[in-house]
C-alpha cells in the first residue's frame, strides 16, 4: 500500500487560515496578519517580497499539520516567540528560549532614552552593566549603536546567560561583553566579578507583586517565574538596585530602571533614588503612553 501525500495547503490558504485561526483566538486583525506573515516567513525562509511571490502562486505549499500544531499552540498561550525561537528588538534578531522574557517593544524605550541621553558623546568609551540581561536585548542593543562601548551582561540564571552569550555572538558583539553569573537582588552581596565602577547601568528587574503573578495574561505565564515576580509588593529589586549604583556608578553615568503597575507603585519606586545621590532625567513612557521607566544621572 502506498502511502498517501501529507495534506498541505496552497501558500495563500495557508496563510488565510492562520490569520483566521489567531483572530478567533483572540488577536486583533492586525495582529493576527502579522504574526501569520512572520510566521510561514520564519518557515521559509523568505524575505517581503519573496513571500509576496508565494501568495501570489500559491507555492510552496504547507502542510497542514504545521498550521494546525502552530494554532494549538497560540490558543494556549504559547508566545510566539518561543514557538520560532527568536524574537526582533531594536532591529535585532535574538534567540529566545522559555529560560528568558520575551523581549519587548515597550523596553526598547529604555534603551532608546539612554541613546538620547549620550547622543551628545557617541564616540566615548563607557562600560556598562546590564542587571538581570536575560536574552541580552538592553545591553547588546545599546552596544550595537555606540561602538566604543563594553557591557557586563549579568544574571541569576545559568541558562539565560548561555543565551545572552549566543546572541553576543550571533550579533557580533561577543568580544566586548562579559558574562556575569550573580544575584544582585536578593543575595546579601554583590558578585565578586562586578567590576569596581561602571558608566551606566540598565535593568529590567521583576517587578510583578508574587500574588498577581497568577491573574496574568495566558503568554506571560509561560515565562520563567524568576523574571517576573518581584516579592510581595513588586518592589523587592530596586532598593537593590539602587545601592549598587550608588556603590559602583562613576559620576555622571546613567541608570536606567524599568518599571510597571500602579502609578502609586511606581512613585514608590523612584523615591527609593535619593535625589542627593541620583540627578533625575526623565520619565519614560511606553509605545502606549503609560509610565514604564526612570532615567537617572549619579551625581
Amino acid at each position: 500500500m502506498e502511502d498517501r501525500p501529507a495534506p498541505s495547503l496552497s501558500f495563500r490558504e495557508a496563510y488565510e487560515a492562520l490569520r483566521r485561526g489567531l483572530v478567533r483566538a483572540g488577536k486583533a486583525a492586525s495582529e493576527a496578519e502579522a504574526e501569520a506573515r512572520f510566521y510561514l516567513r520564519w518557515l521559509y525562509g523568505l524575505d517581503a517580497l519573496a513571500f509576496l511571490e508565494a501568495l501570489r502562486v500559491g507555492k510552496p505549499r504547507v502542510p497542514e499539520a504545521l498550521v494546525s500544531a502552530f494554532l494549538r499552540a497560540r490558543r494556549r498561550g504559547i508566545p510566539f516567540a518561543y514557538l520560532v525561537g527568536e524574537a526582533e528588538f531594536l532591529g535585532l534578531r535574538l534567540r529566545v528560549t522559555p529560560d528568558v522574557l520575551v523581549p519587548r517593544g515597550d523596553s526598547e524605550r529604555l534603551v532608546e532614552a539612554v541613546l538620547a541621553l549620550t547622543r551628545g558623546d557617541p564616540g566615548n568609551a563607557r562600560h556598562i552593566l546590564d542587571l538581570g540581561t536575560g536574552s541580552g536585548a538592553l545591553g547588546l542593543a545599546l552596544l550595537s549603536r555606540r561602538p566604543n562601548w563594553t557591557a557586563d551582561l549579568l544574571d541569576v540564571s545559568r541558562a539565560a546567560l548561555l543565551l545572552a552569550a549566543h546572541n553576543a555572538r550571533l550579533l557580533g558583539l561577543a568580544e566586548r561583553v562579559r558574562i556575569l553569573w550573580g544575584d544582585v537582588f536578593t543575595a546579601p552581596a554583590w558578585p565578586e566579578e562586578l567590576a569596581e565602577a561602571y558608566d551606566g547601568i540598565i535593568a529590567n528587574p521583576p517587578y510583578i507583586a508574587t500574588g498577581e503573578i497568577p491573574a496574568l495574561a495566558s503568554e506571560v505565564r509561560w515565562e520563567p517565574i524568576l523574571a517576573l515576580d518581584g516579592g510581595p509588593d513588586g518592589l523587592r529589586p530596586y532598593p537593590r538596585i539602587s545601592a549598587l549604583a550608588e556603590a559602583r556608578l562613576r559620576p555622571g553615568g546613567f541608570l536606567a530602571v524599568e518599571v510597571g503597575g500602579e502609578p502609586e507603585k511606581i512613585a514608590r519606586v523612584r523615591e527609593m533614588f535619593s535625589p542627593e545621590v541620583f540627578e533625575f532625567s526623565e520619565e519614560i513612557a511606553d509605545y502606549g503612553g503609560h509610565l514604564r521607566g526612570f532615567l537617572w544621572k549619579r551625581r
